[in-house]
């Protein structure tokens, strides 16, 4: 027979020390760290040290941003510590009343700052006002200038600081009556890790996070000083967020990898070579435009709407594989746009940066590169006589390029902006610059006349001539490429012959002419070209 015993008043209160070992509660507020951007979304890291008690504990991490993926918590400890588990909640963190309260008081706080500044103002002006020395002696001028020169300073600097004290009181202000403008209590998301250790130890711990309300879009400053200099080519970021938490001072990294917090891998899927339907490459500059800016700003329009369609697409069949799948970011088959060649870089910031949580665009600096290509002079003189000058990049591999905005600069000047992108073809990227008038260039019409139609010869034949003069007005040699056309025949009754091109290059497919110059200082050249349509005498035929 068990008879139970009181037990000792000390085993008692080692029992109740060993239950409170395991019942810490700690609030830690989270100081942000790093964050990656991602092309969509970003990963928040904070980082904390912890003394933390032996058995098993509850920390609540607070300043954490209003808008997280809860699926994406991942928190890590050293020495030793386990973490059993964590989740996300709410937390009512300022009733309403409070915050009329602490309203009210900033309200009052900005009304005696602004009175203070006027009384700074109303003393600098005392001073200005007595300026008038005429009647005082040179040894009390002196001393009275001495005084105003260090009275007027720290007038003007304590006026400074009130005004940039007023500002972030007027901040402040406008932030809290947007919260109080809320019905109900103010919510904040604040992150619950239980953890265990099996002894007191002092902890780092990593907190990070994923949050939907970020992006960046890459741009670019292209810089040319002159001919045959390397380019300067400037990699820029336009950051948004809308997180609910300010991004101050943090180390940023920018991200073109798209994020996953499931170790799922992914899938190659059947690579398809195709060919290009490059049956209206032509057409640009052959409907007779009367400017060669429309035939690029046309190309870049299709360009960049050819690129937007495709990572449109891209995208969402990233969405719709992620909303069927259990987790937030799965990893996803979905063959990427084909323009993104710099599908994983990473972009690491310098210099610390702060975004602010207002949805409004920051642009910052990534890095800066120069650049070595070729330059060349380039014209259609079919459409316009203005030349070109293009720069002609071999190893754009190396560049690591998404596509994006540029702002292009020759000189001191801002000449255009364009669209810079890897080469559809994977050959040179090729970038305007500028158009130089010291090219003259001029497309004449030698012959244009409709040959005698015979009643014995069912036939009619037109023949047509050209030439192109070319004139470089520089003291040194450049190089100028120059593209004409002979039309293609789209009928059997219909053919092209005749055919003259000198030293061109002749496309017989697409009817492209096209000349590769080598001019000298001052040097001028004319090119020669022409051909015959032969058709039924009857018909009236179009694109001649």
């Amino acid at each position: 027979m068990f008879i139970l015993k009181p037990l000792p008043l000390a085993l008692l209160l080692a029992g109740a020390s060993v239950s409170s070992a395991w019942s810490a509660q700690l609030t830690q507020p989270l100081s942000l760290k790093e964050v990656t951007v991602y092309l969509r979304g970003a990963s928040l890291q904070s980082e904390e040290t912890l003394n933390l008690p032996a058995g098993e504990s509850e920390i609540t991490f607070t300043q954490v941003a209003d808008s997280l993926l809860s699926d994406s918590i991942a928190i890590a400890m050293d020495n030793g510590v386990t973490v059993l588990s964590s989740q996300l909640i709410q937390q009512s963190v300022q009733p309403k009343a409070d915050l009329q309260q602490q309203l009210t008081c900033a309200k009052q706080e900005l009304a005696e700052l602004i009175a203070e500044k006027n009384n700074i103002n109303a003393q600098i002006k005392v001073l200005e006002d007595n300026r008038s020395l005429t009647n005082k002696s040179a040894a009390e001028v002196g001393k009275y200038l001495q005084m105003v020169k260090e009275r007027n300073g720290e007038l003007l600097l304590t006026a400074s600081k009130l005004e940039q004290r007023i500002a972030e009181k007027e901040t402040e202000i406008d932030e809290r009556g947007q919260q109080h403008d809320f019905s109900g209590d103010v919510y904040r998301n604040q992150i619950v890790a239980r953890i265990y250790t099996p002894k007191a130890v002092s902890s780092h711990a990593v907190v990070r996070y994923m949050t939907p309300q970020a992006t960046w879009v890459p741009s670019y400053d292209i810089h040319a000083s002159a001919i045959n200099q390397p380019l300067r080519l400037v990699y820029k970021a336009s950051i948004r967020q809308h997180s609910g938490l300010a991004w101050k001072n943090v180390k940023l990294v920018l991200s073109t990898s798209e994020p996953d917090t499931r170790l799922t891998i992914p899938r190659l899927e059947t690579q398809y070579v195709d060919v290009r339907d490059e049956s209206n490459i032509i057409s640009g500059y052959a409907g007779g435009s009367s400017s060669v800016d429309t035939a690029f700003q046309q190309s870049l329009a299709h360009k960049e709407a050819r690129v937007r369609d495709e990572a449109y697409a891209a995208a969402k069949a990233a969405a719709d594989a992620k909303a069927k799948s259990p987790g937030r970011y799965k990893a996803s088959a979905t063959k990427p746009a084909n323009n993104f060649t710099a599908l994983n870089v990473r972009y690491a910031l310098t210099l610390p940066w702060q975004i602010d949580s207002d949805n409004n665009a920051r642009t910052v600096v990534i890095k800066e590169e120069s650049v070595s290509g070729d330059y060349r002079f380039f014209a259609i003189p079919k459409i316009s006589n203005d030349a070109y000058l293009q720069v002609q990049i071999n190893a754009w591999e190396d560049l690591n390029l998404i596509p994006g905005e540029s702002q292009i600069f020759f000189g001191n000047n801002r000449t255009g902006v364009g669209y810079l992108q890897p080469p559809e073809d994977g050959k040179s990227l090729n970038i305007q610059l500028n158009r130089d008038p010291k090219l003259i260039i001029q497309r004449k019409t030698v012959q244009k006349k409709e040959n005698a139609v015979s009643i014995f010869n069912d036939n009619a034949i037109r023949n047509f001539s050209y030439t192109l003069n070319v004139k470089n007005s520089y003291a040194e040699a450049v190089d100028l490429t120059l593209l004409d056309q002979i039309p293609v025949s789209a009928n059997s009754d219909i053919t092209v012959e005749n055919v003259q091109y000198g030293q061109a290059q002749y496309n017989t497919k697409t009817g492209e002419l096209s000349w590769k110059l080598h001019l000298a200082g001052k040097e001028s050249t004319s090119l020669p070209f022409s051909y015959a349509v032969k058709y039924p005498k009857n018909a009236t035929p179009s694109g001649m």
